[in-house]
């Protein structure tokens, strides 16, 4: 018994950065990154009915189906630093991240009927029927710092 499907996630990303030195005191700095993930779920009997079926009612159950999604994302940053001298520098920064929603908790939840001792579905929420989107964020970051020499 389980409260959630199981769920396997896999990622793989590569990135390349390059920094550019515009002035003595102006660098910019910039990358891409590209992340592949993969989110698999097994099939899963709805926890409620499960508990049903440990206490007797009802001895058998349909599955809510798992499946899988996958996602391939480019994601970018860039900054720029200025150098006041060696003690003031400011920065301005935009950079991209990327989540995925916990599929386990999203998916593996059904709607069921007791029929005949078995616990029939009659609709789902599921990975292969309604894919989860995953979440690109956008930041943007403007610093100042003062590196005090004793």
């Amino acid at each position: 018994m389980g409260r959630y499907p199981d769920t396997k996630t896999s990622a793989l990303s590569g990135f390349i950065q390059a920094d550019w030195n515009i002035t003595e005191k102006l660098t910019f700095s910039g990358g891409v990154r590209q992340q592949l993930i993969n989110v698999k779920l097994d099939d899963f009997v709805g926890f409620k009915e499960q508990v049903y079926m440990h206490f007797g009612y009802g001895n058998s159950a349909d599955a809510v189906k798992g499946g899988k999604n996958n996602y391939d994302v480019t994601l970018l940053n860039a900054s720029l630093l200025y150098k006041f001298n060696p003690s003031w520098q400011t920065w301005l920064n935009f950079s991209q991240g990327f989540a995925v929603p916990d599929a386990a908790k999203s998916y593996g939840f059904g709607k069921y009927q007791l029929s005949n001792n078995r616990w029939n579905l009659l609709n789902s929420m599921n990975i292969a029927e309604q894919p989860l989107s995953g979440i690109k964020t956008d930041q943007m970051e403007l610093g100042f710092r003062h590196n005090r020499t004793s």
